[in-house]
């Protein structure tokens, strides 16, 4: 279950990744949690990292050991409900 949920987190990660930029810059606040409800938590499997994923369309990296935010993953903005 929990794999299924990191493969699942991890593809939007790299969809994230992939999609092309706004060329329009875009102020974003950075608070350094989710600001929405966490939807996913996937654990890798040296229990290491964690992978959590939210309904405020970022997914976070996070270090188990420290609780240190490591990376914030996010899909590009866009016009519309999907972004």
């Amino acid at each position: 279950m929990i794999v299924r949920t990191a493969a699942a987190v991890l593809a939007f990660a790299f969809a994230a990744r992939a999609a092309r930029p706004s060329d329009d810059p875009i102020l974003r606040i950075e608070v350094g949690m989710h600001t929405s409800h966490v939807t996913r938590i996937g654990i890798d499997r040296g229990g290491r990292s964690l992978l959590s994923a939210s309904d405020d369309k970022t997914a976070r990296l996070w270090d188990v050991r420290t609780g240190e935010l490591l990376r914030v993953l996010r899909p590009p903005i866009a016009a519309g409900p999907e972004g």
